[in-house]
């Protein structure tokens, strides 16, 4: 059986999109535009490219009825629907997991807080610290706010990241 390449228009567009040249370790061709998964980054073809870093993927997965890869990132999020995804579910997966240093969840009045620590893939130096919010946490609150703070400070001083 003969492997599929993306093609040299979109693999030359997405080199565009992000800067430097793809090392693609999974792709697929989806209802909703192609979605590619590089050792860097996870990038979206739906007229253009959108292009995530995998440290700034917070979450996602794959639905397996009816056949959807998912996922939230930084400014929002997507999601492309495939007959055949291929290896780009456990891929993507993988990416997540390698970008992630840690996350913690703290249960509040109203909902949760969450603190991720994420750097890229195989990178050292310092960690990203994002937070969310489920529920009625606010993030712009001020006594939240000042929470989320000093948790970070006390997680990066305990891990040392």
């Amino acid at each position: 059986m003969r492997r599929q390449h993306l093609s040299r228009e979109d693999r030359a567009s997405l080199r565009d999109a992000i800067g430097t040249e793809p090392h693609i370790l999974a792709w697929a061709a989806g209802v909703d535009g192609v979605v590619v998964a590089t050792g860097e980054w996870l990038a979206h073809l739906n007229a253009g490219w959108r292009a995530w870093p995998w440290e700034q993927v917070l979450s996602g997965g794959w639905r397996p009825d009816p056949g959807v890869l998912y996922w939230r990132t930084v400014d929002g999020g997507g999601e492309c629907r495939f007959e055949a995804p291929g290896d780009l579910p456990a891929v993507f997966r993988e990416r997540v997991l390698a970008s992630t240093l840690l996350s913690a969840t703290m249960d509040l009045d109203g909902g949760s807080l969450t603190l991720t620590a994420r750097r890229k893939p195989g990178g050292s130096g310092l960690a990203t610290w994002l937070a969310s919010a489920s529920g009625r946490v606010n993030l712009e609150d001020p006594e939240t706010a000042a929470r989320v703070v000093a948790w970070t400070d006390d997680l990066r001083a305990e891990y040392g990241f």
